[in-house]
């Protein structure tokens, strides 16, 4: 009888195991139950070395430079001291609270906006009594800034970009010597997002984004 058991469990894990790993790698019925979380490849799913923020800014037609978030009249923070925009998961989603903002105030015509994304090492948000006891070096982190999205002054969507790590994914992809041998002696391909329904061609060219100084707009 211990047998039988022993051989059922065994037999039940592995049955398991491969389908978690079927579905992962035919990237099919992934979430089709909450108990697919347990079985299914997905080890430190969503988690990144970095830390980010978005900021909505805005250019008016004299020059000037409008911070859009958070708005005037107060934002909502549902934990700690986040506010709104950084709960918002998609870009659009970053454009329409920047455009909410840019119609509820008082401000000159805009001639762009934008929805800039920072990120930082997480390192850098362990807090002080930690890092004075694992770190010697001054704790000083680096931004980077990335453009995510370009609107005109009328909210309207001119582009979307790949955020900061996919942007750096596709640097580490282009500089491989193999793909870039691939690319060569094949026809260029795309890799398309499932969630935002773009895509991105690999070895395009790359320009830096900028962005000067900041005032806010008033509130009606």
């Amino acid at each position: 009888m211990r047998r039988w058991i022993v051989g059922g469990f065994i037999a039940a894990y592995v049955s398991a195991l491969g389908l978690g790993i079927s579905c992962q790698a035919l990237r099919m019925g992934i979430h089709m139950h909450p108990a697919m979380y347990f079985i299914v490849w997905d080890m430190y799913c969503g988690w990144s070395a970095y830390n980010h923020r978005y900021r909505a800014i805005a250019e008016g037609v004299s020059g000037t430079f409008y911070d859009l978030n958070p708005a005037p009249w107060g934002t909502f923070r549902p934990y700690d001291r986040l506010d709104r925009m950084q709960y918002l998961l998609a870009h659009t989603k970053h454009a329409a609270a920047a455009q909410h903002v840019a119609e509820r105030t008082e401000h000159e015509p805009f001639a762009r906006m934008f929805i800039l994304e920072e990120s930082w090492a997480k390192q850098f948000d362990l807090p002080d009594y930690i890092w004075k006891a694992h770190n010697a070096i001054p704790r000083s982190p680096h931004l980077y800034t990335k453009t995510v999205v370009e609107l005109a002054g009328d909210g309207e969507i001119l582009k979307i970009h790949p955020g900061w790590l996919d942007f750096q994914h596709h640097i580490m992809l282009s500089d491989n010597p193999r793909l870039q041998q691939d690319m060569r002696s094949s026809r260029p391909f795309w890799i398309v997002d499932e969630e935002h329904r773009s895509g991105n061609r690999y070895f395009e060219n790359r320009e830096p984004d900028s962005i000067s100084a900041l005032a806010g707009p008033s509130a009606n």
